[in-house]
Formats: structure tokens, C-alpha cells, sequence
């Protein structure tokens, strides 16, 4: 996850970049920002706030939202790794009533959002032409290839969760997953 998230940071760092030095030109060092993110027939002043770039800000943040409610709920019971513990229990409050697996919930809706901000329209990788390139391509596939991964681990990862706590918790789970029958969409999945 560490190169996609540098990638992220990266495009995004740009980005501010690119507002910051043509909102408050100060040559020479804004010209050559500029000119290293923008070829002769595009334009910094293309960067814009737009619903487009709203939507994906109010879906990352209502994923971050998620996972956070997620964090708390479980407490020291959170890791990164699929494990039981001693002392472990089926939390079933919070987010985690109204999905089985919320954080993952939480994790694609930020994917979206990230998504959306960088390859809407007035983006920096829409403003500055580079998506309409053989390079802008690659680009696309690799977030396209990245992103049915993370379905595709976000869905597995489920079931084996689901596998473990089941084994674990017995009856408790089977109650609980009949109250919250829905693994990470409310009402389709």
C-alpha cells in the first residue's frame, strides 16, 4: 500500500503546487513549477473547484469518517493482520451495526473519493493534458488494475472474516450476522 499511497501524496502535492504558484506568482521559482507541471497549451488557471472535485472530498472524508468510527468501536481489538485474541469479543455496536465489515467500507469510499479528485475535471492530472497521453493511459489502467484489486481483497478478505468469527464466536456471530446480514453495503452486498 505504500507506493500507491506515495503516488497519491505525490499527485496531490503537486497539485497544491500548481495552485499555490499560480495564485501567487512569484518568479522565477512559480514559472518553473508551472512549466515543469504544464506544457505550452495548458494552463494552471484549468485547476477548479467543481462538484466533481466536492463529491470526491465528501466521499473521502465520509470513508476516513467510517474507518475512524471503525478504530474506535474496536478499541484495542483493531490490527492490520486477521487474528483473534485472547481476549477478544464480536463488537457488533457502531458502524459494525449496520455492516459486518465497515472499515473496508470506509477504505473504498476514500479510494473512490482519492479517485475522483484526481482524474476529474479540473485536476491536475485532467488540467495539465497528461491523461490524454500515451503516459496518461498507463495511468488510468494502473488505478483501474489497482482499484479491482482492492475489490477483490475487500471482498476475500470478508469471507475469511467472516469464516474466523464465525468459528470463534458460534452462535453470537449467527445472530448477529442475521441483525446485520449485509457484509459492506447496506441493502447489496
Amino acid at each position: 500500500h505504500v507506493r500507491p499511497k506515495v503516488s497519491y501524496w505525490a499527485v496531490g502535492l503537486c497539485e497544491a503546487g500548481a495552485i499555490f504558484a499560480y495564485n501567487f506568482p512569484h518568479p522565477p521559482l512559480t514559472d518553473r513549477i508551472l512549466s515543469t507541471l504544464f506544457d505550452s497549451s495548458h494552463s494552471a488557471s484549468a485547476l477548479q473547484t467543481n462538484p466533481t472535485l466536492l463529491l470526491g472530498t465528501l466521499l473521502t472524508t465520509a470513508g476516513a469518517y467510517i474507518r475512524s468510527r471503525c478504530y474506535r468501536a474496536l478499541g484495542q481489538l483493531f490490527t492490520f493482520e486477521l487474528s483473534v485474541r485472547k481476549e477478544h469479543h464480536l463488537v457488533t455496536s457502531g458502524p459494525y451495526s449496520i455492516v459486518r465489515h465497515p472499515a473496508y467500507t470506509g477504505s473504498f469510499l476514500a479510494f473512490a473519493g482519492i479517485h475522483t479528485c484526481l482524474f476529474g475535471p479540473g485536476s491536475l492530472l485532467r488540467a495539465s493534458g497528461i491523461l490524454d497521453t500515451d503516459v496518461g493511459k498507463v495511468i488510468i489502467g494502473a488505478a483501474a488494475v489497482h482499484g479491482a484489486i482492492i475489490a477483490y481483497f475487500f471482498i476475500s478478505r470478508t469471507l475469511a472474516e467472516d469464516k474466523v468469527m464465525k468459528e470463534k464466536f458460534g452462535v453470537e456471530w449467527d445472530l448477529w450476522a442475521r441483525r446485520v446480514p449485509y457484509r459492506l453495503i447496506p441493502g447489496v452486498f
